[in-house]
């Protein structure tokens, strides 16, 4: 009997969806109107708000860096402590 494409050998389904999938994902890859119109969409970028940054930079510093490392050393002390436990 011949190998169907989308075919889970495990279970011996035939998922008629799969191939519905990727030809409905290669027309839109190929589609050229698609393309073309996202190209020429101008996107506006929002600055951010001068005063409030230079405000909030040392909050958001602390807890991009600091608070990271504390989580870290949280979990590494209480998988140290629980190896000791257990081995001791």
């Amino acid at each position: 009997m011949g190998k169907k494409i989308n075919e889970n050998q495990t279970e011996e389904k035939y998922y008629k969806g799969n191939k519905d999938f990727l030809l409905n994902a290669v027309e839109y890859l190929l589609d050229e109107d698609g393309i073309l119109a996202s190209r020429s969409k101008e996107l506006k970028l929002r600055l951010l708000d001068t005063v409030r940054t230079t405000k909030e930079k040392t909050k958001w510093q602390l807890i991009n860096i600091v608070v990271p490392i504390v989580i870290l050393l949280v979990f590494g002390l209480i998988f140290n402590y629980l190896r000791r436990r257990k081995y001791a």
